[in-house]
């Protein structure tokens, strides 16, 4: 039987200061990198200030599959072909 010990090592930490909560599926923000449990998951939920630093979207044919090139007042739709 797992002791103490080995149970802690499975799961991770919450980030989030006021939480801290011991997380067995944690979730990596894909803005900060920083690991938070189910309640904090979310940018909004843990008051992420990297998400207009990496907010980047590149837009995708759904036809296709191509990499859509537009400017940056294009509207992405004007760019589909059928």
């Amino acid at each position: 039987m797992a002791d103490e010990a080995d149970l802690l090592s499975i799961g991770k930490h919450c980030s989030l200061a006021s939480c801290k909560r011991l997380d067995f599926l944690p979730f990596q923000c894909s803005h900060c990198k920083e690991v938070f449990c189910l309640e904090h998951r979310t940018p909004e939920e843990h008051q992420c200030s990297h998400v207009g630093l990496t907010d980047v979207h590149v837009p995708v044919c759904p036809i296709c599959n191509q990499i859509i090139k537009k400017s940056k007042d294009e509207d992405i739709n004007t760019q589909v072909r059928y």
